[in-house]
């Protein structure tokens, strides 16, 4: 499996647009290690083109090794989400179902590519 990482660019009217591209995860979505590759284009900076954001106008860099970090942790890591659950009327409790998503498994690189990445990167399965 082949996944992209590539710049989330805010522009200016709050839409959000494909940037460059950053990185790669090279990886088989059956539970094995996969591999990151960044590009240079993840040291570049960026400006915050976001009117409404507070650091408008600055430069950052676009991946940092605190972001490569925290990303590769997302992925070598298993993921507790809550999938579901209710409210008893007659006992007065709330419930949810907490379910565990394994590391480097298909279902789980989908669920950290859709909810777990930062606001500047974003990612996407190019090759099954």
């Amino acid at each position: 499996m082949l996944i992209h990482l590539y710049e989330r660019v805010i522009n200016e009217d709050r839409t959000i647009s494909p940037g460059r591209l950053v990185g790669e995860i090279h990886c088989k979505g059956d539970g094995t290690p996969g591999k990151f590759i960044y590009f240079d284009s993840c040291n570049e900076l960026r400006t915050v083109k976001d009117v409404n954001h507070p650091t408008y106008g600055n430069e950052s860099q676009l991946l940092d090794e605190r972001d490569k970090r925290r990303l590769e942790r997302r992925f070598n890591e298993p993921l507790n989400i809550t999938a579901g659950g209710g409210f008893d009327p007659k006992t007065g409790i709330h419930s949810s179902i907490m379910k565990t998503l394994e590391p480097w498994h298909r279902k789980t690189i989908e669920y950290v590519l859709e909810y777990e990445l930062t606001g500047t990167v974003g990612g996407k399965i190019v090759e099954p």
